[in-house]
């Protein structure tokens, strides 16, 4: 586990960065990683705009990793931990709730519930943050293409989905005033208000 999260980390700092610098922080006070392993990202963002207060919520399973690495990074207790399941678990309530690499990983109705319960988690003006390697709404891109392909072999309900779909379902949740925008010329970041 720990060889993997160390993979996950080092891809999470570059796109750490990215979203540090894509959203107004400024405007939030706290944000949820939702699936943020052992906090990688979050310390990423915290280091970048010492103002927010940051939380993971991950599997019961992954707080002693996270403990030990956030503790190495020096932000013991800046970064809190909240283990549990996210389709049956309070989410923590948060300014924003970031999902990175979640939504690909469940079948469509799946990713409609959990839509939901992030609605009913973010603080009212508050945003949710969505990255992956969505597919482009014409399909063109063989890359993005590929992509959902193999979240299909490895994944037993999973799949990339595009973009215009995503702001479907954040729509029927309840979401806003949803944008999309490129990062790391490899995914897209979609963004809807509360």
């Amino acid at each position: 586990m720990k060889r993997f999260f160390a993979g996950l980390d080092a891809y999470s700092d570059r796109m750490g960065v990215e979203i540090a610098r894509a959203v107004d922080w400024s405007r939030h006070a706290s944000f949820t990683d939702l699936g943020g392993a052992r906090g990688n990202l979050a310390a990423v963002l915290v280091k970048e705009h010492p103002h927010l207060t940051a939380g993971v919520f991950d599997l019961e399973r992954t707080r002693p990793l996270f403990t030990e690495h956030t503790t190495r990074l020096g932000l013991d207790g800046r970064v809190a931990f909240t283990g549990g399941d996210f389709f049956t678990d309070d989410i923590p309530k948060a300014d924003v709730i970031v999902l990175g690499h979640i939504l690909h990983g469940f079948d469509t109705d799946r990713r409609r519930e959990l839509l939901n319960r992030v609605f009913a988690a973010v603080n009212p003006g508050g945003r949710v943050l969505v990255y992956d390697r969505m597919i482009d709404d014409e399909r063109r891109d063989p890359e993005r293409l590929l992509s959902s392909l193999h979240m299909r072999l490895v994944s037993q309900d999973g799949s990339e989905y595009r973009v215009g779909d995503l702001r479907t379902w954040l729509a029927g949740a309840g979401f806003a005033d949803s944008t999309a925008q490129p990062l790391l010329g490899t995914h897209t970041l979609v963004t809807a208000v509360r």
